[in-house]
C-alpha cells in the first residue's frame, strides 16, 4: 500500500480524502476504511459465534476462521504492495467473508446474510474505484444462487439470535450511513474544487490571450502613453534637482549644495587666489522649543528662522540648511576677519528678535563658528571641521556668540576627545568610588546622617572634580548608568553600615536631570532598596531647584511617586535658582537645603543672618526641616542654633570619607554622643 502516515480514525481518513487531489491517496484511505471496519466486525463475530454455539464442534472452527480473516484485515494496511493490488486483495477478502458466513453461519443468522450483503454493496459503491463493487456483485450473485438451490430448502427458525443479529446490523448500517455521507461529499468537495481551479485556470487563460492579442491600436496607445511618460519625466528633471539640492522645508540649499559649492570655491582656489568663510550656525536651545511646543511649531520655527537669516546675508554669500537646527553660511566676498566679524554680528543681533508663531512668541539666539580659507583648512572635510569646532566652542563659552576658529582650540578638541574616552571606562575599571559627607543634627548633637558623593580618580587625568565629569557624563548619555550603579551601591554600603552600628540616619543621594526625567527611576531605586535590603524610610533623594523647574510637572510626579514609598525629597542649593514662596509649597519637598553661598558670607553682613533665618522659619512654617551647606566654623555652628536650623553639613562636621574610613569616624561621634 502507499507509504502514508497511517490515520487512527474515520476522521482523519475523511481529512486526508477531502484534501487530496490524488486519486492513489483517495483509493488508498478508501482501503484503510474497509480494515477498520472489517476488523472490529470480524473480531466480535467470532467471540460472539463462539459464545452462542460453543457446544457445537464446528463453532471452533468456524471462529479461527473468522479471526484469521480479522489478521487479514489487520496486516493489510501495513503490506508494501501496489495501492491497486491491495484493493483487489480487500475485495477478495470482503467476498470470501460473504459467502463464509452464507455457507457456515446461515443456520443461526437466516436472511441476516442479505444485510451483510447490502452493507458490502454499500461500502463499494462509494469508492473512487469499482473493483470492490464488482468482487462484492459477484460474490452476492454466488451467495443467492447458493441460497436458490441449498438453503431455500432449510427450513429457518426466526429465533433471538436472528434479532439480535439483524439488531447489529442495522446498528452498523446507522453508523456507516454518516461516514458514507462524508465520504460522498469529500468526494463533492475535491470535485467541486478541481472545477473551480478548471475554471480559474481557463479564466485566466482567456486573459492572457487577450493580453497577447493586443490591438494594433492598444499597442499604439501605449507607445504614446511612453512617450508622455518620458516628456513628464524630463519636465520633471528640473523639480528632482531641486528636491536633491534644496532643504524641504526652508527651501534653502542644502548639505550638498553647501559641500558643492565649497568644493568648488576651493577648486577655483587652484589657479586664482581667493578668500572665503565657513560659517556653521547652530540655533540654541531648540530641542526646547520641539519638546515643549512640538514638531509642528518647531518646523514652522526653523522656516521662520531661515526666512531671517536669508534676509540678513549679502547677495553675493550663500546660506543653507545642514540638518536639524544647524545652518551653513558662505562667505564668498573677500572681507578681512573685522569685517566677517561685524557681519556675522549683525547677523546674531538681528537673531535675537522674539519669533511670532500663531499666537506664540519665542525668543532664542544663536551661536555661529567660523573657519577661513585657506589658513583654517584647505581641505572641504578640515575647513568644515573646524567651523563645527569653532560653533562648540561659542556653545561652551555661554552660547549666542561669533566664535572664530583658533588652533588652541584643537588640542581643547583633543582633550576633551580623551576625556570623554577615559570617562567611558573609568567605572568599568573601578576608578569612580563614592564618598560619605557627614549631615549633622543640631538638636540632637548626633549624625542625622550621610550624603553620598562621587570621587573619579583617574591614573591618566589625576582626582577629577565631579563638577567638570558630572555634566560631560550627561551630555554623553552615561548618567544613567553612572546614577544607576551610584544608587546601587550606596545602598548596599549603608546598609552594611547600619547592620554594623544600628545606625537609624538617612542616606542621602543626589538625582541629575537626566535621571529624573527617565522613566525608569522609580523602578531602579526600588530595585537597589530590594537588593540592599534598606527600609525606604533611612533613603533621601536630594535634587536641585534648576532640575524641578526644568521639568516642574513631571518632577511633581517622579517625587510624589518616591514620597508615597516613605522616601523623603531634599530640595539643593537653595537660594541660588528660582526660589520663591509659591514654588516652596508647590513642591513635594521634605528638606531644604541652603547653599554654601549664604552660609560663606553669614558672618560678613547682618542682612545674610536675616535672609537665612527668614529662609528657615518659611521652610519651617511649612513643615519642612532645613540643612545648612558649606560649614567649615564653629561660629556659623553658633549662629546656626540661634536661627533654629535643623542639620548642618559641611568639613567642619567632617569632610567626604571612604567607606573604609568611616568606622572610625562613627565610633567616634556615637562615643562623644554617649
Amino acid at each position: 500500500m502507499k507509504e502514508i502516515k497511517i490515520p487512527k480514525t474515520f476522521p482523519g481518513i475523511i481529512k486526508i480524502i477531502n484534501e487530496s487531489n490524488d486519486m492513489d491517496t483517495i483509493e488508498t484511505m478508501e482501503n484503510y476504511i474497509g480494515c477498520y471496519y472489517g476488523i472490529p466486525v470480524l473480531f466480535i463475530g467470532s467471540i460472539v459465534n463462539y459464545i452462542m454455539h460453543y457446544k457445537l464442534k464446528s463453532s471452533v472452527l468456524d471462529s479461527i476462521f473468522l479471526l484469521l480473516l480479522c489478521f487479514c484485515f489487520i496486516i493489510t494496511p501495513h503490506l508494501k504492495l501496489k495501492t491497486r493490488v491491495i484493493t483487489h486483495w480487500i475485495s477478495i477478502l470482503f467476498s470470501v467473508v460473504l459467502i463464509f458466513v452464507t455457507i457456515r453461519i446461515y443456520p443461526f443468522i437466516g436472511p441476516g446474510i442479505w444485510t451483510i450483503a447490502f452493507i458490502n454493496i454499500i461500502i463499494s459503491s462509494i469508492r473512487i474505484t469499482k473493483v470492490m463493487l464488482n468482487y462484492v456483485t459477484v460474490s452476492t450473485l454466488f451467495v443467492g444462487m447458493y441460497y436458490s438451490l441449498v438453503l431455500s430448502k432449510t427450513p429457518f427458525k426466526y429465533n433471538t439470535t436472528y434479532y439480535i443479529v439483524q439488531l447489529l446490523l442495522f446498528a452498523l448500517v446507522i453508523v456507516i450511513a454518516p461516514i458514507v455521507h462524508l465520504i460522498n461529499q469529500a468526494h463533492y468537495y475535491r470535485l467541486n474544487k478541481m472545477y473551480m481551479t478548471e475554471v480559474r485556470q481557463r479564466e485566466e487563460l482567456e486573459k492572457m490571450y487577450n493580453n497577447i492579442t493586443a490591438t494594433h491600436a492598444e499597442l499604439s496607445f501605449r507607445y504614446n502613453e511612453l512617450n508622455d511618460k518620458n516628456t513628464e519625466l524630463e519636465l520633471n528633471e528640473e523639480k528632482l534637482y531641486h528636491m536633491a539640492h534644496y532643504d524641504m522645508i526652508t527651501e534653502l540649499p542644502n548639505r550638498k549644495s553647501i559641500m558643492d559649492k565649497i568644493h568648488e570655491l576651493i577648486e577655483v582656489s587652484g589657479y586664482e587666489e581667493i578668500n572665503f568663510y565657513t560659517v556653521f550656525i547652530d540655533i540654541d536651545s531648540f530641542k526646547k522649543i520641539n519638546d515643549s511646543m512640538g514638531h509642528h511649531i518647531g518646523d514652522l520655527f526653523i522656516k521662520k528662522a531661515a526666512n531671517r537669516l536669508s534676509k540678513g546675508i549679502h547677495k553675493e554669500d550663500l546660506i543653507g540648511r545642514i540638518g536639524g537646527d544647524e545652518f551653513a553660511l558662505i562667505i564668498q566676498r573677500n572681507l578681512n576677519r573685522k569685517e566677517a566679524y561685524d557681519y556675522l554680528e549683525s547677523i546674531r543681533q538681528e537673531f535675537l528678535k522674539p519669533f511670532i508663531i500663531g499666537n506664540k512668541e519665542i525668543k532664542t539666539s544663536a551661536s555661529f563658528g567660523v573657519a577661513a580659507f585657506p589658513c583654517d583648512g584647505a581641505q572641504q572635510v578640515e575647513l568644515l571641521r573646524n567651523a563645527d569646532t569653532a560653533m562648540y566652542k561659542a556653545k561652551e563659552l555661554g552660547k549666542n556668540k561669533v566664535q572664530f576658529f583658533e588652533n588652541a582650540m584643537k588640542s581643547e578638541l583633543i582633550d576633551k576627545i580623551n576625556f570623554e574616552t577615559e570617562l567611558k571606562s573609568a567605572l568599568t575599571k573601578d576608578e569612580i568610588y563614592l564618598v560619605f559627607q557627614p549631615i549633622y543634627n543640631l538638636k540632637t548633637d548626633n549624625i542625622r546622617g550621610f550624603e553620598v558623593l562621587a570621587r573619579w580618580n583617574s591614573p591618566l587625568l589625576g582626582m577629577v572634580s565631579p563638577a567638570k565629569f558630572i555634566p560631560v557624563a550627561e551630555e554623553l548619555g552615561m548618567i544613567i548608568s553612572l546614577g544607576e550603579w551610584i544608587i546601587k551601591t550606596a545602598c548596599k554600603a549603608y546598609k552594611n553600615l547600619q547592620t554594623k552600628y544600628n545606625l537609624e540616619g538617612v542616606l542621602s543621594i543626589n538625582l541629575s536631570v537626566k535621571q529624573l526625567e527617565d522613566s525608569n527611576i522609580i523602578m531602579v531605586i526600588d530595585e537597589a532598596l530590594k537588593e540592599a535590603d534598606l527600609d525606604p524610610k533611612y533613603l533621601e533623594i536630594e535634587v536641585t531647584e534648576s532640575i524641578l523647574i526644568s521639568s516642574i510637572e513631571n518632577s511633581i510626579i517622579i517625587l510624589e511617586e518616591l514620597r508615597k514609598r516613605n522616601i523623603s525629597i531634599s530640595l539643593d542649593d537653595f537660594g541660588t535658582g528660582y526660589s520663591s514662596l509659591s514654588y516652596l509649597r508647590k513642591l513635594p519637598i521634605d528638606i531644604l537645603k541652603i547653599d554654601k553661598s549664604f552660609i560663606d558670607d553669614l558672618l560678613n553682613e547682618n542682612k545674610n543672618m536675616e535672609i537665612i533665618g527668614n529662609m528657615i522659619i518659611l521652610a519651617h512654617n511649612l513643615g519642612i526641616s532645613v540643612v545648612a551647606e558649606g560649614i567649615e566654623e564653629e561660629i556659623q555652628v553658633t549662629h546656626l542654633k540661634m536661627l533654629q536650623c535643623d542639620y548642618i553639613q559641611g568639613f567642619y562636621i567632617g569632610k567626604p570619607l571612604r567607606v573604609s574610613e568611616l568606622d572610625e569616624y562613627i565610633e567616634k561621634m556615637q562615643i562623644l554622643s554617649k
